[in-house]
């Protein structure tokens, strides 16, 4: 059984920025978004990270995962960055 695709985006606010495409590039690669198919786009003066991860298998696993998201969704490194 193939696992479920869950997709999310990020928001990022670069208004603040000199270099708002440096400062993404830096994010991606400080968050170990590297080996993760992504895609960037400006939508209103803000930056969008959109990315597709493999979750559980079956719907009984994810609703389960959904109530742990909150703590347990990104990695260390993107916690700090953020």
């Amino acid at each position: 059984m193939k696992p479920i695709r869950l997709h999310y985006c990020l928001i990022l606010d670069t208004s603040g920025c000199r270099d708002p495409e440096h400062a993404v590039k830096q994010f991606l690669d400080v968050t170990e978004f590297t080996g993760i198919e992504k895609s960037v786009e400006v939508v209103r003066g803000k930056r969008v990270v959109r990315y597709t991860v493999d979750g559980p298998k079956t719907l009984t696993e994810l609703r389960r995962a959904l109530k742990h998201m909150a703590k347990g969704l990104f990695s260390d490194a993107t916690k700090a960055a953020i």
